[in-house]
Order: structure tokens, then sequence, then C-alpha cells
């Protein structure tokens, strides 16, 4: 009796059509790595020829001991800057920042990333072209002291035209890192001055498992510490907010401010 090869027939199509989806180029490439003294730097990104959309991330491993600094480092950081000008043939949108966690130097408190961290970028490749991506980064390292990190980061247009599924994995990982977005109503948050130099936040929110965390950015020329969890009360997380390093005379008022609340690895940025 001959074999009944009709009953292979669903697996093989199967089987081809997966080897057909991962051979269908992915545009997606890596730079090399560089040194940051406490750490190193490498620039991912991945491009959509049919849509013309690039997602692009700064990749960052960080010593063991060391850290770096959010967007908004407080009265003595370093802020990061992500220079994307020499780049071509590409329009970027704003740099990203994932949820940041308390960061402790000294008797200084900030807002941080230990171990790594990932920046992400969207933007937009002009039509018919190939981008190339060029940056210049500056970046704080902090162990026992900060020191100013540079780096140059490149991806040529000829590295567009290969599959890196490594950088594909990179740029899926920055998402889950992102907090997500709510408004002041949202979690009921509500400010009031305590005190003269002390700003009492309230918000409602389930906290799960680690101390809450708010990070609290103003004005240039305000520099904020992080706000210290003070008690849950009455289905309300109580912060205090030390306001010794706002100008003498300044207001302080809600819209003034944005927060960015962390619970565990998950946070949420209050933007209205």
């Amino acid at each position: 009796m001959e074999p009944d090869v009709t009953r292979f027939i669903p697996s093989f199509v199967s089987a081809f059509l997966m080897l057909l989806a991962t051979a269908v180029p992915l545009n997606a490439a890596s730079s090399n790595w560089a040194d940051l003294g406490g750490g190193k730097a490498r620039l991912v990104a991945d491009f959509d020829p049919e849509t013309g959309e690039i997602n692009a991330a700064v990749e960052i491993k960080l010593n063991r001991g060391w850290a770096t600094y959010w967007r908004y480092p407080g009265y003595t950081g370093i802020p990061p800057i992500f220079d994307f000008s020499a780049s071509k043939n590409v329009s970027l949108g704003e740099i990203k920042f994932p949820t940041p966690s308390l960061q402790t130097s000294g008797g200084s408190r900030y807002a941080g990333y230990k171990k790594s961290v990932i920046f992400s970028i969207k933007g937009n490749v002009s039509a018919n072209q190939l981008p190339s991506l060029s940056l210049d980064m500056l970046i704080g390292v902090c162990e026992e002291i900060c020191i100013p990190a540079k780096a140059n980061l490149a991806i040529n247009q000829e590295q567009f035209m290969q599959s890196d599924p490594v950088a594909k994995r990179i740029l899926s990982i920055a998402k889950l890192k992102m907090p997500t977005q709510m408004t002041s109503a949202e979690l009921e948050l509500e400010i009031a001055e305590i005190g003269g130099k002390t700003l009492e936040i309230s918000l409602s929110h389930p906290v799960v498992d680690k101390l809450p965390e708010l990070f609290v950015e103003g004005p240039s020329d305000w520099y904020l510490s992080p706000a210290k969890f003070q008690e849950a009360k009455d289905g309300k997380l109580i912060f205090h907010l030390d306001l010794k390093n706002v100008p003498d005379g300044a207001e302080v008022t809600l819209d003034k401010l944005s927060l960015t609340f962390v619970s565990g690895a998950k946070g949420i940025e209050i933007r209205d």
C-alpha cells in the first residue's frame, strides 16, 4: 500500500509559511557598543519601508553599582541629551523615557536607572529613501561620583538593508518599560502647601508590593528632589515634596508640575 501523503500536506504548508515569514527582511539594525566609563551604550532601530515608520532605541548597560539619570535629574544631576540632528532622510519625535526608580548617592536622592535602561524614539523616513541615524549623546553615569559620558552612535543606510533579530527584541522590550498615561482627575490628585516649604500631594491608587515613589518635574529653574511617601490614609497615598529649592515668591500650582507615580516596576505619568 502506498503511503497517504495528503495527510502530511497541512503540516508541510504551515512549516513552509513559517520559514517564509522568518525570511522576510526586518530592516532592523544595531550600532557598535560605545564605552561610557561606567557602562556601555548602543543604538538599535527598525525601519518599515511600506509605512515609512522608524522605531529606534538607545540601549544602555551599566556596570555593577553604577546608575544614570532620568530626564529630570534634580539639583545636582546631569540630564541626558540625545542629539539626532546629523541623521539623514528621517524626521524623529521626542525621546521617550522608561519608568525610573529612586536612586541614592551619598545624601542625595534622584530618579534614575541601574543595571540597564532603554530610551526609545519614533519617526518617519523620507519617501523612497533609506535612513541613516547618527546620535551624539551626553549622559551622566554615577558610582561614588557622577561623570559626564559622551558617545557617538550610528546606523548607516547599508545596515538598514539587513535583518537584525536582536534589534527587534530590544525594541519590543523598550515598549514594555514605558509608563502609562493618566490625568490628575483620574487619580483624584490634590496638592496643598503646608509649613511654607513643603507641598503635600495626595492621590488614589492601589499599592501592590513595593514602597510607592513619586517624581515631580517643575520649571527649569526649580530643583525638586523626589517626593517622600508619608502614609496611606482614607484610600489616598500621601507624599511630601520639599520646596526649599523653588525660587522665592514662585507660585506652586498643579499646571506647573508633571508627576510620575511608580509602584514596583509599573509607572504612571500624570499629564493633563
